[in-house]
């Protein structure tokens, strides 16, 4: 067990603790098929094949219905364009930028202001309203398997997942 310091969980990376606006949770469903056995340096006794895939889209409570799908083929061009289709949707609500409400005692506190909120960096002329560490969405898959199935060669689809400005 950890012992002193150790038991302490920090971060140190404060680009994980500002909030994204929207995030998809996502993952992929195999069936294993037993393959028969070929001589070889290795010897492969399965294959995974897709079959399904759900998501949800958040923004800290759910953004609509989870989206389910079963299929027999195409389960992972189908999984890419949806969660594109996805992306598209919510590209065009970041868009419309809400105005700012400031009162005179915010921009009191901004202009007293010495040290980045968030990152903790010295704060210059340059200073901005909004010090906004946000670089655009997070597209989560839930494991590092579930890549791969999107990524492997027979069903890839080229995409582009743009940063939303």
């Amino acid at each position: 067990m950890p012992q002193g310091e150790d038991t302490i969980l920090k971060c140190n990376q404060q680009k994980f603790e500002q909030r994204v606006p929207f995030v998809i949770y996502a993952d992929l469903e195999t069936l294993v098929e037993k393959l028969d056995s070929i001589d070889g340096p290795t010897t492969k006794t399965a294959s995974h094949k897709p079959c399904g895939y759900s998501y949800i889209v958040t923004d800290g409570k759910p953004h609509k219905e989870p989206v389910v799908h079963k299929g027999d083929g195409g389960v992972v061009a189908h999984f890419l364009a949806s969660v594109i289709a996805e992306k598209d949707e919510l590209a065009l609500k970041l868009k419309d930028v809400v105005p700012m409400k400031i009162t005179p005692f915010d921009e009191m506190i901004i202009r007293n202001a010495t040290r980045c909120g968030i990152c903790k960096k010295v704060l210059g002329s340059d200073r901005v309203r909004d010090h906004n560490h946000l670089t655009g969405l997070e597209f989560n898959l839930r494991r590092g398997f579930d890549f791969q199935l999107v990524m492997e060669p027979q069903e890839r689809l080229f995409f582009r997942l743009e940063m939303v400005k």
